[in-house]
């Protein structure tokens, strides 16, 4: 269903119009899938649901706070009995606040300039319990300035949702500085193997080249290329052996050697195991399909 672009916050039969509004539902039932014009701020304060956005499914659960950009098709299935959110939705161009140098922060932007097409996933994090209840406390105030109406309370509900943003904005160029940071040592793992995989390298040297614990490295390479550091290693050498057993005329010692295997006969088997034939066999049958 379409939203029109005119929020309205409405109280004892009033209706004013303005391009901010708060959605306190507690419990939050199921919903049908639907797109809306407006950008949408959610605070998932209890419970879990599975949330389908664009043809993707998220599990979300307390603390978690994402953002729903515009004419992304969303609902929410399979919801916990007490399932209960906050729904922040605003028109980014109608609001009557300065910017100054907001943009200035990848977290804002994120909030307040997405649309749809830029991101295949709708900016999201899960907030410890203080940052959470921080925001949450200020939805809450948003919310009652929102029912009250007393003189004065578009602008105070403008100036909440300011700090609202102020803080999500920071919140979201955390995150962000943070996996920037991840992939930063991921890439200097992963550009340290592709100059040392012919050597006898040791885990040590890649947690000492990458700035990263053992633990930390072996889950977050993982995360980023999908095998461990010495798996990727290993699919380096092969990849490099099949080339040469195509093109050289050298002996399968020699490229065992060539490619970082001490024996032969182990890299025999690694090979047979990946490629499910023998180095050999590979030579003579040029037919056969690699798939690395």
């Amino acid at each position: 269903m379409q939203e029109n672009k005119t929020l309205a916050i409405v109280s004892a039969g009033t209706i004013t119009n303005f391009p901010l509004y708060v959605y306190w539902s507690e419990p939050q039932e199921n919903t049908k899938p639907h797109t809306h014009e407006f950008v949408e701020i959610v605070l998932i304060f209890r419970g879990e649901a599975q949330h389908f956005c664009n043809g993707r499914m998220n599990t979300v659960r307390k603390n978690d706070i994402f953002i729903v950009p515009r004419n992304f098709n969303h609902e929410f299935r399979n919801v916990s009995p007490d399932f209960s959110l906050v729904n922040i939705l605003f028109i980014p161009e109608a609001l009557p606040m300065p910017l100054l140098d907001a943009a200035q922060q990848p977290g804002f932007n994120k909030l307040f300039f997405l649309h749809s097409g830029e991101d295949e996933l709708y900016p999201q994090l899960h907030a410890e319990d203080d940052s959470f209840a921080f925001i949450l406390e200020l939805a809450a105030r948003l919310h009652q300035e929102s029912i009250n109406q007393i003189p004065g309370h578009l602008f105070c509900c403008l100036g909440i949702f300011i700090e609202i943003l102020a803080y999500l904005s920071r919140l979201f160029s955390e995150k962000e500085k943070k996996q920037n940071s991840t992939y930063n040592y991921i890439s200097k793992a992963i550009t340290f193997i592709n100059k040392h995989y012919r050597e006898n390298f040791t885990i040590a040297a890649v947690c000492r080249a990458s700035g990263m614990s053992r633990a930390t490295l072996q889950r977050n390479f993982l995360t980023a290329v999908g095998c461990s550091p010495l798996q990727y290693a290993l699919q380096l050498r092969i990849s490099e052996a099949v080339i040469l057993l195509q093109t050289t005329g050298k002996s399968l010692t020699e490229i065992a050697a060539e490619v970082g295997f001490s024996d032969s006969n182990y890299f025999g088997r690694q090979f047979r195991h990946k490629l499910g034939v023998s180095p050999g066999a590979f030579r003579k049958n040029k037919k056969i399909k690699v798939d690395l």
